[in-house]
């Protein structure tokens, strides 16, 4: 058995700007700060740590996660995100096994789960009603930790992978990637 640990350190990079809805403003905590202040940037750092084993010529299995990566806040946007202009990228992990069913043939399975619930402005639902949202039966205005966020649930995606060496200058590849649907329907309009 042949075994591969990895250690990253994610740094990351957001730039943001809206401009053009202002009448989303009257439903913020902070209405200067929702539309129309220009660009604003944040930085974040994670941590992805993977581990890789070879138990045999034929067979191969992987792990991996991913922190969440952890942005500092849209001060210009901070009535418009939850928590306050938060918005960080998701923490994730999955599995992978790989088989060589031949020489030159290989086939690859990945399973994915992507963590959208940890991050507020993704995970918070926005339910509207008179103009006012509500989460989870209690009022929250945009910019609230428990404010309107997109209303992402978690998602899982599955990935198959064949690989094929059909000579010394020529690999040949195909894929097939199925995402579940983060975006429930009462999400979207």
């Amino acid at each position: 058995i042949n075994h591969t640990l990895g250690l990253s350190v994610n740094l990351g990079y957001q730039r943001f700007k809206a401009k053009g809805i202002d009448n989303f403003a009257a439903i913020s905590t902070d209405p200067g700060s929702v539309t129309g202040v220009g660009a604003d940037d944040a930085f974040g750092v994670g941590v992805h740590v993977g581990w890789i084993g070879q138990f045999s010529d034929v067979f191969t299995m992987g792990f991996s996660y991913q922190t969440k990566t952890h942005f500092g806040k849209f001060e210009k946007y901070r009535g418009l995100f939850a928590d306050d202009g938060a918005l960080d990228a998701p923490a994730n992990f999955g599995v992978g096994i790989a088989f060589n069913v031949t020489p030159e043939f290989t086939l690859a399975l990945d399973v994915k789960r992507i963590l959208y619930s940890d991050v507020l402005a993704i995970s918070n639902p926005i339910s509207l009603w008179n103009g006012q949202p509500f989460i989870d039966g209690g009022a929250g205005n945009l910019g609230d930790e428990n404010g309107p966020g997109f209303g992402w649930d978690n998602s899982t995606v599955i990935k198959v992978g064949l690989s094929y060496d059909y000579s010394d200058t020529l690999t040949l590849r195909a894929g097939y990637n199925h995402n579940q649907q983060p975006i429930p329907d009462s999400e979207a309009l």
